[in-house]
């Protein structure tokens, strides 16, 4: 049996991707929903970021996520670099795994863990948290990267955008060489 999770990022409360996410989720009969960051809006005025991002998670969120849950869906959040920290609270109604391991299936876990940089000397790096987007793709499984048109484009690397930074340096993590894959 296919055990499919759908995962999406950067909706930064835009409720027309929020609306085709859910779609997307019930139409495949996803079996959970993880969405990577970035949920709420951003852009707002300063003087309004924290109350703006609040109202939308106590009045816009819970009706665009409803669907997932009467359809028994399980949705998976995790704040971003542009959700503001101080509506943790609001967010109340839902479980906090940081640092719990839940099974989604008999083999497939979701563990909920914050922190880990790209050179991490966590050991879960070095269990193969970088080979995870290759070993867990079914045969023939292909992936692209589209902007709100449906245009395909093509993702930059990591290794490259680090490259490009001027005065920094970049070199893969002691012990990784050749498990990390490069490119899409």
């Amino acid at each position: 049996m296919t055990f499919q999770v759908l995962y999406s990022a950067d909706l930064h409360g835009n409720e027309a991707q929020y609306r085709k996410l859910v779609d997307e989720a019930l139409h495949r009969g996803a079996r959970a929903v993880v969405i990577g960051g970035d949920i709420l809006p951003k852009g707002l005025p300063h003087s309004a970021f924290i109350s703006g991002q609040r109202e939308f998670v106590k009045n816009r969120l819970p009706a665009l996520v409803g669907p997932l849950k009467e359809a028994g869906i399980p949705l998976y959040l995790m704040l971003g670099n542009d959700d503001c920290a101080a509506n943790l609270d609001a967010l109340a109604s839902g479980k906090n795994i940081h640092g719990r391991r839940l099974p989604l299936t008999g083999s497939i876990d979701i563990v909920g863990y914050r922190g880990l940089r790209l050179c991490s000397s966590h050991p879960l790096w070095h269990q193969g948290l970088g080979e995870i987007r290759l070993q867990h793709l079914p045969p023939g499984t292909r992936r692209a990267v589209c902007d709100e048109k449906g245009s395909q484009l093509q993702p930059p690397r990591v290794e490259d955008r680090l490259r490009s930074l001027e005065g920094v340096s970049f070199h893969p993590c002691a012990g990784t060489q050749g498990k990390h894959p490069a490119g899409p």
